[in-house]
């Protein structure tokens, strides 16, 4: 599942226009089957809202600096997924927190 979910993950982010959720479920029906594609939405929609409570902690810091901390902390904390993976997750949080 794991490396499932991280490729699901890089997948998910890899249109960096912006339009993230729309694009990236459009990426994930195509290339998953409807069950898995639901189930790994969900996980990724609990990681975009771990990152965000992550990134209140760092609050302080300048936007570069915190997201090196969210993209560490995120790492820790969920060393199962790719390096890849943490990091789209960490754009997707930097590009809402600019």
């Amino acid at each position: 599942m794991e490396d499932r979910l991280s490729s699901a993950i890089v997948l998910y982010f890899s249109d960096r226009r912006g339009v993230v959720k729309e694009q990236g479920r459009k990426l994930l029906s195509a290339t998953f089957e409807a069950s898995q594609c639901a189930e790994l939405v969900s996980e990724i929609e609990k990681l975009v809202e771990r990152s965000f409570v992550i990134g209140k902690k760092f609050r302080h810091l300048e936007l570069i600096a915190a997201a090196d901390s969210v993209r560490g902390e995120l790492s820790q904390v969920y060393p199962e997924l790719s390096k890849e993976a943490v990091d789209s997750l960490t754009w997707y949080w930097t590009f809402c927190n600019r």
